[in-house]
């Protein structure tokens, strides 16, 4: 399979292992009695991928939901030079001096990073038929 998709074996495992942790395949160990290799026979459930995806959307639809509040409720300064961002609370610790080069820190406005959020977060919503206030 690593082979035929042009990746690392190991990735290839990774993947799969990954696939099985969800439910989403099973396998079975074969050993050849010649030379004592194990074979690894994967079988896929296609079947659990709806509600595997419907969960991580869930979970996505949280993380996001805290991260645009964390957003919206902190205010934000940037190095321009560094291009590091600190709370209000580390900026003022610094004397609004970035730590790394000493440059002066900026106010920043996330508005923009924010609105994606919210454009996401309503996307999310309306494809798992969420109610704002649910």
């Amino acid at each position: 399979m690593a082979e035929e998709l042009g990746l690392e074996l190991n990735d290839v495992r990774r993947a799969l292992f990954i696939l099985y942790e969800n439910d989403l395949a099973t396998y079975r160990r074969v050993r050849d009695e010649d030379s004592g290799w194990l074979t690894y026979l994967w079988t896929f459930h296609y079947d659990n991928i709806p509600e595997n995806l419907q969960e991580e959307m869930y979970r996505l639809l949280d993380a996001l939901s805290e991260r645009e509040e964390y957003e919206r409720t902190h205010e934000f300064y940037l190095c321009e030079v560094c291009s590091l961002r600190f709370e209000f609370g580390e900026a003022m610790d610094f004397g609004f001096e970035c730590p790394e080069c000493g440059s002066p820190l900026d106010a920043m406005e996330n508005d923009r990073l924010r609105e994606a959020m919210s454009q996401r977060i309503g996307e999310l919503r309306e494809e798992l038929n969420v109610d704002v206030t649910g």
